[in-house]
């Protein structure tokens, strides 16, 4: 499996490439989360985080019902 979420620090999009089928779930240092489909065997998939507050999220990536992934990313203005 190949994932790569840049660019971190991040202020307009992350960009996610991918070679699986999941969903990835980014949550706030308060719980709040947005989860995102990722489809397709290989691709990138571009999320556009300009109305998102700024501060540090948490991502989760699953595949199968499994958690495989996680990490975090800065989103600064």
């Amino acid at each position: 499996m190949h994932i790569k979420v840049y660019p971190n620090p991040a202020s307009d999009n992350i960009i996610i490439d991918y070679n699986f089928s999941g969903e990835i779930l980014f949550y706030d240092v308060y719980g709040r989360t947005n989860v995102f489909n990722i489809e397709g065997l290989s691709g990138q998939k571009i999320i556009d985080i300009r109305e998102w507050n700024e501060g540090l999220y948490y991502y989760t990536i699953i595949v199968n019902n499994n958690s495989i992934v996680r990490n975090k990313v800065l989103i600064i203005r």
